[in-house]
């Protein structure tokens, strides 16, 4: 007896003999259920679809959030935010006070919202007809996430205006910026985007000397909500301010352990970092290393304790498994699995800034309080 052919798995090239009873009745089990589902379900559905959510369960099964199948389309979307590129139309968006709209907070640089006009501030009022409520959070994510083909109408009322207008939007691939400069009282201010290799690295290198060459020697670099992070971007970047001594390490399940070694830091200059609960993954290492050696202040709320390597393993049909394979270990030997780094101050980002933001889109950078605690912080006088 053949698995492959029982699930339909021979396109992705997979086929296992079963050789005892217990397989035999797990197989004899799914066909069975999918049967009884497909006749009786009361609603009609398909049987690819029926399919896909049993791989997703499948893999679901080690309860861990971040270890999960991806469809063909979840994975495209995946290898290109991997290469640091932006799949979607390009909002981002929060909800309004009253949680019956949603307010643009960024529109992505030629991305296809930008493209169409719409602006931060601009409110959302329903997407695909469907209201923008809380009583659908579902369904408004499922439509503000996909990547597909089809084109998706949103319902826009123009900041401060009545106007509405209908916009159709497809999704596109939008190349991204790895951070955005600025200077705020003779402070570099950096806000990482995407930190993928040495080629995001050596920009941020650049954009360092660029700013050490106005006369800048002190810095803030925001990594609140960077979450997609990949490992080499993040060994470079710890590697920038430590130098030749271990940056920090993973472990596998089998306990190999594998040192990250830095070369001469070519870094100088006094840093803040700001970080909140949404900044998440291999991040987290660097952070916790730089805190350690006593290298950065790290101003904002704690981090989201979830630093994992990852690896994705492409079947042949497109899909893909998505595998939490390491976890990461500081140099001082603590795990950061479920271990948030905790800031050197806690500072909570403030009501005054939220309710800027959720009202006008935009909030003003002097109701930001971690990122002025952190002006603060080096600018004491």
């Amino acid at each position: 007896f053949v698995l492959g052919s029982a699930l339909g798995l021979t396109t992705v090239g997979m086929a296992y003999e079963l050789t005892n009873s217990d397989e035999r009745y797990d197989v004899l089990k799914i066909h069975t259920l999918d049967q009884y589902v497909g006749s009786q379900y009361f609603k009609e559905s398909e049987y690819e679809d029926r399919l896909e959510g049993m791989y997703k369960g499948f893999v679901y099964g080690v309860e861990e959030e971040n270890t999960m199948y991806l469809t063909k389309e979840e994975t495209d979307k995946k290898e290109a935010e991997a290469n640091g590129s932006y799949v979607g139309t390009g909002i981002y968006f929060t909800w309004g006070i009253t949680s019956q709209y949603l307010v643009v907070t960024d529109v992505i640089e030629n991305s296809p919202a930008q493209k169409a006009g719409i602006e931060s501030g601009d409110r959302i009022i329903a997407i695909d007809d469907i209201l923008a409520m809380m009583s659908n959070e579902i369904e408004i994510y499922d439509k503000l996430s996909y990547s597909g083909e089809e084109k998706v109408k949103y319902t826009i009322q123009k900041k401060d205006s009545d106007k509405i207008v209908d916009v159709k939007l497809k999704s596109a691939i939008v190349e991204t910026p790895s951070f955005k400069s600025t200077l705020m009282e003779g402070i570099g201010v950096v806000e990482i985007i995407n930190l993928i290799d040495e080629t995001d690295v050596n920009a941020l290198l650049d954009e360092f000397q660029t700013l050490k060459d106005q006369g800048v020697e002190k810095y803030i670099i925001d990594l609140r909500s960077v979450s997609n992070a990949e490992l080499d971007g993040v060994v470079g970047m710890t590697d920038i301010f430590l130098g030749e001594q271990v940056l920090f390490k993973t472990i596998d399940k089998n306990e190999n352990v594998t040192e990250y070694i830095g070369n001469e830091d070519t870094f100088e200059g006094q840093v803040a970092l700001i970080t909140n609960s949404h900044t998440s993954g291999v991040i987290e290492a660097m952070i916790g290393s730089l805190q350690e050696n006593n290298r950065v202040f790290i101003i904002g709320e704690e981090t989201a304790g979830n630093a994992y390597v990852q690896e994705i393993k492409k079947l042949n049909d497109g899909s893909s498994v998505l595998v939490s394979t390491k976890i990461l270990q500081l140099p001082s030997n603590i795990n950061l699995l479920e271990t948030p780094i905790v800031p050197d101050q806690v500072v909570d980002i403030g009501m005054d800034y939220t309710l800027d933001l959720v009202k006008n889109g935009v909030a003003d950078s002097e109701l930001d309080t971690q990122l002025q605690a952190a002006i603060s912080y080096l600018n004491p006088y």
